[in-house]
């Protein structure tokens, strides 16, 4: 069980914190400890776009161009050098996809590690670790992928995924109930869901509707032109291409799960009351890739796609080279990414402080 300040917390699960407690274990408590999980996720994160591209498309240029938007994204690269759980999220929503799409046109023995990521999820963000499972159920709805429902190990990987995912919640309450069920589920859970404005007092849909324009909006501040490749992407990819040799490649299916991958998670945190840009991490991975499906329809010569290739690989290493040293150091020295409230604290503490 977590502990601050020396009481019991139950604010998130445990699997983020262990895995830095594991990292502390081997390398020593430091600010380096504390990143290097977060970097090690985030370079798996590139590793694994550009493998399912290349799996999805057989075209290795576009694969390399996905992985290296995503890293382009400069919030999913500020936060990639932080302690940060979210891209532990999005590692296992990622897999999640992965093992679907595995499990889809391979062997249904896949559906099983996707119950495993669901779960480990469900341990890493709580109930936003439910978000993989929903975009999976609106694919197999608007999908009409009926035939997903007659494999045995579909089902059982829920199982799986409930499983892991609830043993978090059963420990929890078996020795804390009460304090658990008010810090977890009413505190963290109801009080910043969309269910505490709705049946709040006072209720306005006007000013309801306000707020989560405005959640929107902070996303389109965080995602911006990867944003906007990514619904061009999208509008192309579901386009019939005169030249087969400049679409994207991947199947229908698959289009349509990147499409719900990046509107699920946004419409369902863009409504809940607590919005924080991270906790749509996810979102970019499907964003890179239909961004570089975009730049697939767009592009014609094979001499600007050696181009392309070239830059992308070079970006590519070179993200990759400053993701795997950051532990070392913070690019922050001016402070102008911290939160202007921990600025201003700082600046209290250190008149308060000893010269």
């Amino acid at each position: 069980t977590q502990t601050y300040a020396g009481e019991t917390c139950h604010q998130n699960p445990w699997l983020h914190m262990w895995i830095m407690a594991a990292s502390f274990k081997v390398f020593g408590v430091s600010e380096w400890s504390a990143r290097f999980p977060t970097c090690l996720q985030s370079i798996l994160m590139v590793l694994l776009t550009f493998l399912l591209v290349q799996w999805l498309t057989d075209r290795p240029w576009v694969g390399m161009m996905s992985a290296s938007f995503l890293l382009l994204s400069d919030f999913f690269f500020k936060y990639a050098r932080k302690a940060h759980m979210d891209h532990l999220m999005a590692l296992m929503f990622l897999l999640a996809m992965m093992m679907y799409i595995a499990g889809r046109k391979r062997n249904q023995i896949w559906f099983l590690p996707m119950g495993l990521a669901i779960g480990l999820a469900i341990l890493t963000k709580s109930v936003l670790g439910l978000m993989p499972a929903a975009v999976i159920v609106a694919h197999i709805i608007l999908g009409r992928e009926w035939r997903v429902l007659g494999k045995p190990l579909f089902w059982l990987s829920a199982l799986v995924a409930l499983a892991v995912g609830c043993s978090w919640y059963i420990f929890e309450y078996v020795n804390f109930r009460g304090e658990f069920v008010q810090e977890h589920f009413e505190w963290q859970v109801l009080s910043r869901s969309v269910f505490d404005d709705v049946s709040g007092q006072g209720f306005a849909i006007g000013a309801f509707l306000l707020g989560r324009l405005r959640h929107l909006y902070a996303f389109l501040k965080d995602a911006h032109v990867w944003l906007l490749m990514a619904v061009l992407g999208a509008v192309f990819s579901v386009l019939p291409a005169k030249d087969p040799g400049r679409s994207s490649g991947s199947a229908p299916g698959e289009r349509l799960l990147l499409i719900l991958w990046l509107v699920i998670p946004v419409i369902l945190v863009s409504f809940a009351d607590a919005f924080k840009g991270w906790y749509l991490m996810p979102v970019f991975i499907p964003m890179a890739i239909l961004a570089a499906f975009f730049f697939a329809r767009i592009i014609r010569s094979n001499e600007k796609l050696r181009v392309v290739n070239f830059a992308a690989l070079s970006i590519l290493l070179l993200y990759l080279g400053i993701l795997t040293v950051t532990p070392l150091f913070t690019f922050d020295l001016q402070h102008e990414i911290r939160h202007p409230g921990i600025r201003k604290l700082a600046t209290k503490v250190r008149a308060l402080g000893p010269e």
